[in-house]
């Protein structure tokens, strides 16, 4: 990599950005956003097993952290993705909207450039495996 510079940034932003939308999930909303009905009955069914959105947080806030160390970068993005397949499903199944077309396109290109930065530690997963 010659130009580290937009890689740090991207790392930054996404990690800053997991970060907050990982910790407003403990704060209670007064006026929570408007949602179609198939969305807020997705949200509802999360929160009612009253341990899936902490986890979710938690797990948002560790990987934002993650990212923002730049310690194990690759590791950190493996786990994001099944996070950012969810969240990009969501918003063309349950609550399609421009607003989530943006909220979603910018992270998403933030993960693919760190991840294209990261390839080499990826390659492995994608070779064929002799088994003596």
């Amino acid at each position: 990599m010659k130009n580290k510079t937009p890689y740090l940034i991207a790392r930054i932003l996404l990690g800053i950005a997991f970060v907050f939308f990982g910790a407003i999930k403990f704060v209670p909303m007064e006026n929570p956003p408007v949602m179609p009905q198939p969305a807020l009955d997705f949200m509802m069914a999360m929160a009612n097993t009253h341990y899936f959105i902490p986890f979710l947080a938690l797990s948002e806030i560790a990987l934002g952290i993650l990212l923002l160390a730049n310690r194990f970068v690759p590791l950190a993005m493996m786990i994001l993705s099944p996070i950012m397949l969810n969240i990009i499903l969501f918003n063309i199944f349950l609550g399609p909207s421009l607003m989530g077309v943006i909220f979603v396109g910018i992270p998403l290109a933030l993960q693919v450039y760190i991840m294209y930065c990261t390839w080499s530690a990826y390659k492995t997963l994608f070779s064929k495996i002799k088994v003596t």
